[in-house]
C-alpha cells in the first residue's frame, strides 16, 4: 500500500494489477525473483506436437519440487496439437517455459499465455508470460494508479 499526505490529508492507495501499462522486462531477470517451489502458474499453453507430448509436460508438472502437485492440468490433443491449461499449477516459471520450447515440435508453434503469481503468504510479484511464436515476452504489470 502507498501512503501519501498532501494538505494535510492522508490518502491511502492499495496496489491494482494494470497490465495495459504493463513494462515488458528480461525473462531470465524477472522470473528468478518467483521461488519455484512456490510459483502457481494459471494460463494456456498449445503448441505442435504428439499425445505422448501432453503426457510428457503433465508427468513434468505431477513431479515438480513445488508444494501443491495436485492442481489442474487439463489438456486436449486434436490432429497432433497440445492445448494445456494450467489451474493453479505449481511449477517453477522458467522449466516450464524450457519444457514447453522442448516438447513444441516445431518451436515456433509454440503460443501461451501464463499468470505467474507466489503461494507465499504477503507475496506480491506477480507476472504474464506471453509466448508467441516461440518467442518469449515477460510483463510486469503497473501496481499504482498514476492519475
Amino acid at each position: 500500500m502507498r501512503l501519501a499526505v498532501e494538505r494535510g490529508e492522508v490518502r491511502i492507495q492499495w496496489p491494482h494489477l494494470d497490465y495495459s501499462r504493463a513494462m515488458s522486462v528480461m525473462p531470465a531477470s524477472a522470473l528468478q525473483t518467483l521461488s519455484p517451489s512456490a510459483a502457481r502458474i494459471k494460463g494456456w499453453a498449445r503448441f505442435a506436437g504428439s499425445h505422448a507430448n501432453a503426457a510428457r509436460l503433465r508427468d513434468f508438472a505431477d513431479r515438480f519440487e513445488g508444494l501443491y502437485p495436485e492442481a489442474d492440468l487439463p489438456s486436449e490433443c486434436p490432429s497432433d496439437m497440445v492445448y494445456v491449461e494450467f489451474k493453479d499449477v505449481n511449477v517453477g516459471p522458467e522449466d516450464l517455459i524450457a519444457r514447453l520450447r522442448e516438447l513444441a515440435e516445431p518451436l515456433e508453434s509454440l503460443n501461451a499465455e501464463l499468470e505467474v503469481g507466489s503461494s507465499l503468504e504477503g507475496a506480491t510479484e506477480e507476472l504474464r508470460v506471453c509466448i508467441r511464436d516461440g518467442a518469449v515476452q515477460v510483463l510486469r504489470p503497473a501496481l499504482w494508479n498514476e492519475a
